[in-house]
Parts: C-alpha cells; structure tokens; sequence
C-alpha cells in the first residue's frame, strides 16, 4: 500500500498523520506531492508529520534523488518548514533526507515525538 495521510488544520501549522509503504522513488514524490497540495490548500508552511506508522522500503539512493527533486520543485525559499516524527527502524533514512534536503536549503528535522518536533517548527 502506498503512502496514505489525514490531514488536521491545527490553526498554525497542518498535522499530518502518515501511513503505509514507500517502495520507490516515485512513491516518494507523489507523496511529497500530495502534502505540497494539502499545504497550499490550507494555507499553511509548516508542517508537522507523524510518520511513525510508515514502513519505508527505499535506500540512500532514492533520497538523493528525492531531494534533487524536491530542491527543483521550487519549494526551497517559500517558506515551507517540515518538522517529522519517525519509527525508530526509518530514522538513518529520515536522518539521510533531513541531510540531504538541508544541504539544499529547504527546512526539515527528523524528531522522535510530537513535542519535540512541534516546539522546533512553532520557532
């Protein structure tokens, strides 16, 4: 099963609970898509994920082209900051994207709780 989310209106920022599978690259960017959307139809740059319930079956690889993706998106520079909470057998990946798209100047931390992960995007 792909990537599935709900998506809460939490007045100053969307709350995105996440599930389900990422086996490719292009499960990444529909995805990446999807919050893109869901962002700008509710007005919102940041983003608070949970991303607890999601299997990630992509490697190293994958998240590099994902973030050379990202970077040509345009997103970088708008605004738009991702603040996300990860299981613990997704965190070297999560780790390698909040590197990755860091290093192209667009904000995104890898966190262990909501909390946590809320008090850093609420700065």
């Amino acid at each position: 099963m792909p990537y599935s989310f709900s998506t809460i209106d939490k007045e100053d920022y969307l709350f995105f609970n996440v599930d389900g599978e990422a086996n490719a690259l292009d499960d990444i960017i529909a995805h990446a898509e999807s919050v893109i959307s869901q962002a700008r139809k509710f007005k919102h740059t940041r983003l608070l994920m949970d991303e607890t319930a999601l299997v990630m079956n992509v490697d190293a690889h994958d998240i590099i082209l994902f973030a050379k993706w990202f970077a040509e998106t345009k997103v970088a520079g708008t605004g738009f900051r991702a603040a996300v909470v990860c299981s613990q057998c997704n965190r070297s990946l999560i780790r390698s994207s909040e590197t990755a798209l860091q290093n192209r100047s667009i904000s995104y931390k890898m966190f262990k709780n909501v909390e946590s992960a809320k008090e850093w995007l609420m700065r």
